[in-house]
C-alpha cells in the first residue's frame, strides 16, 4: 500500500558545480527541517520509501540518487572517475540550494540537516568491481542477494535486492563507487567532530558491517550516540523495517533542527 508520504513526492533535478544532473524525490514544505535519505552501492531513492511513514510531514525530506545510480546519470567524462569525493561534493552542493527556501525565510541562520545514509560500503572489494566490468551486473545481483542477507533470508528479500541493483545501478558505475570506497585517498572523518545526535542501526547477522564496528564506531562519535541492533543482514529496511522505523523515530525526537 502506499502511504499518503509516498504519494506526495515530486521527482526532481538538480544540476551540480560539476555537472551532475542529481535526480531525487522530495516531499513537505520547502521552508521545513530538511532530511536528506542517501541510498547504499547498488541502491536508489526506492531504498528508503519504506522509511516515510515515520517521518513527520513537517520535514522537507529529501530521498538522493547517487551519481550512477537510480535516475541519475552517470558521468560523460570517461576521464572523471566517480569518487566519495565527487559524491560529497555534489551532496554539498544539493542541500545548499535546498536551503536556500528556509534560508531566505530565518534571515539569520541556517537550520541543520538530518542525514540517514545506508552503508556504501556494502560490496567494497576490488575482485567485486573486477567482475562487474567483466561480466555485467547480474554478477553484483548475484553477490548483492547473498551477501546483504543473512543464511535465513527468505527468498523474495534476495529477489528484491536483486531487482534493486538491477534497474539502479549503472555496471560502470557500481563498479567504479565500489572503488572508491577502497580507494587509498578516502579516509574515515574525525568522528569526534560530530557533536549531533546520531544512530547507528546495526543487523544483528550483518557480515558486511557487523553490530560491534557499529559499536566502535559509535563510541568515536563526539555527541550524543546510540547503537540499535535490529533483526537483519545488511539490508534493514528490508528484512526488520518496524524497528528501523523505530530507530529513526527515536532519533528525530532527539534533534533540534
Amino acid at each position: 500500500m502506499t502511504s499518503p508520504v509516498q504519494q506526495d513526492l515530486v521527482s526532481c533535478y538538480f544540476e551540480t558545480s560539476r555537472g551532475t544532473k542529481t535526480h531525487y524525490l522530495q516531499s513537505g514544505p520547502p521552508t521545513g527541517p530538511l532530511l536528506i535519505a542517501l541510498h547504499g552501492l547498488g541502491g536508489s531513492t526506492n531504498t528508503f520509501l519504506p522509511l516515510l511513514s515515520v517521518i513527520p510531514q513537517t520535514f522537507r525530506t529529501v530521498l538522493v540518487d547517487f551519481q550512477g545510480f537510480g535516475k541519475t546519470p552517470p558521468t560523460a567524462d570517461s576521464s572523471k572517475p566517480l569518487s566519495i569525493t565527487g559524491h560529497v561534493a555534489d551532496l554539498h552542493d544539493l542541500i545548499t540550494s535546498l536551503q536556500e527556501p528556509a534560508a531566505a525565510e530565518a534571515a539569520s541562520h541556517l537550520r541543520g540537516v538530518v542525514l540517514v545514509g545506508h552503508s556504501l560500503g556494502a560490496i567494497g572489494k576490488i575482485a567485486i568491481t573486477n567482475g562487474v566490468r567483466d561480466r555485467g551486473i547480474d554478477f553484483a545481483e548475484e553477490i548483492a542477494a547473498r551477501s546483504n542477507l543473512h543464511d535465513g533470508s527468505e527468498e523474495a528479500a534476495r529477489d528484491a535486492v536483486r531487482r534493486e541493483v538491477e534497474t539502479a545501478s549503472d555496471p560502470e558505475a557500481y563498479a567504479q563507487t565500489a572503488e572508491a570506497v577502497v580507494a587509498p585517498d578516502h579516509h574515515d572523518p574525525n568522528y569526534a567532530r560530530i557533536r549531533c545526535p546520531a544512530v547507528f542501526v546495526a543487523g544483528d547477522r550483518d557480515v558486511i558491517s557487523p553490530v560491534d564496528r557499529s559499536r566502535d564506531l559509535s563510541a568515536l562519535v563526539g555527541g550524543p550516540s546510540w547503537v540499535e541492533i535490529v533483526k537483519s543482514g545488511h539490508q534493514p529496511l528490508l528484512e526488520d523495517p518496524d524497528a528501523v522505523r523505530s530507530a529513526v523515530g527515536k532519533l528525530l525526537s532527539q534533534v533540534d533542527v
